[in-house]
């Protein structure tokens, strides 16, 4: 499993990342960081696994990873996040146990701390702290004097704000609720057809009703969720299998190839072929 070091992507030496992404493809297959991550979106819809949890992609959210938080993610072509990624060691004891007292940072101090639950900011309050993380990407770009000095202090500003400002944010826990319920139904049985109405009589209400809470809960409908899930099983098949084409449309709950590659296009950038060469791969 990859394995992303912050001292193979750090500015001067630096023992932290503050970096961002808006490239085409926003697709990351499962992966490990050396160091507490957190994964900030700006735009796009997509989901996120970690672990063993899967939450839909929106603006605003806000991932904070451990070391062992097994992880991946799949934003549209539209997609921009930051990624912020520290060492333990870029702070004293006293400032991290000081950290640890907001609300989405509790536990940071333990080696063993792992992902509990995304946090998904306003806009007013994503608005500061998009501002705060441009700052600091441009102090590390220019590299000026005391950049390294200037960058820290922009990353600490950043972690307090986002803990004084997590009590605004919404929590996402999944666990025990329909909409958990429903997420673990499509990892569970994704390959073949999921409708409205199917849920709608697994769990005892109206397709309508299961429509609208998923929705409001989630930012994304089923439909559009199914689709993104059903294209990151797709890309972990075109590089890691040697199925062709429609084979992999198959196995991954596509009713043909023509609308897998049409869907694959539309929310990764590319179709699925110049994808698959893209990544180089090799069949076993």
């Amino acid at each position: 499993m990859k394995i992303y070091k912050i001292s193979e992507r750090s500015v001067g030496e630096l023992d932290f990342i503050v970096e961002r992404d808006q490239a085409n493809c926003r697709q990351e297959s499962s992966h490990l960081h050396d160091g507490i991550e957190i994964m900030f979106t700006r735009r796009g819809a997509g989901f996120c696994s970690v672990n063993t949890h899967t939450f839909p992609l929106v603006p605003g959210d806000f991932y904070l990873m451990g070391e062992k938080d097994v992880h991946a993610f799949l934003f549209r072509h539209d997609g921009d996040y930051n990624t912020i990624a520290f060492h333990r060691s870029c702070f004293t004891p006293e400032e991290l146990e000081t950290l640890s007292r907001f609300k989405c940072f509790e536990g940071v101090t333990n080696p063993d701390f792992s992902f509990r639950t995304k946090y998904t900011f306003p806009p007013a309050v994503c608005s500061q702290l998009y501002q705060i993380l441009d700052a600091a990407r441009s102090e590390l770009l220019a590299r000026q004097p005391m950049f390294r000095q200037m960058a820290k202090s922009l990353l600490w500003q950043f972690l307090i704000l986002a803990g004084r400002k997590s009590s605004e944010a919404s929590g996402m826990v999944f666990s025990g609720e329909l909409t958990g319920e429903i997420l673990d139904f499509i990892a569970a049985n994704y390959t073949g057809n999921i409708t409205l109405e199917q849920l709608g009589a697994k769990f005892g209400y109206s397709a309508e009703y299961i429509g609208r809470a998923f929705k409001r809960k989630t930012g994304m409908n089923i439909t559009e969720y199914l689709t993104f899930f059903r294209v990151e099983k797709a890309c972990s098949l075109l590089t890691g299998s040697s199925l062709n084409i429609a084979e992999i449309a198959a196995a991954c709950g596509f009713f043909d190839n023509s609308h897998f590659c049409r869907n694959f296009r539309k929310i990764i950038g590319v179709p699925p072929s110049e994808y698959r060469n893209s990544k180089k791969i090799t069949s076993p």
